[in-house]
């Protein structure tokens, strides 16, 4: 991957619950971030 582009918008998230509602991710999708760096509990799913 060579990309040039410099991320200036970075979004965070973390502790996700799939299966309740979730009406943070348009708000994010809306912000159109460069990067998501996704912590927390995640990486149990």
């Amino acid at each position: 991957m060579n990309d040039d582009r410099i991320s200036d918008r970075i979004a965070f998230g973390s502790c996700n619950e799939q299966d309740l509602q979730n009406n943070l991710w348009p708000i994010i999708e809306s912000r159109q971030p460069t990067a998501f760096v996704w912590g927390g509990d995640a990486i149990y799913a």
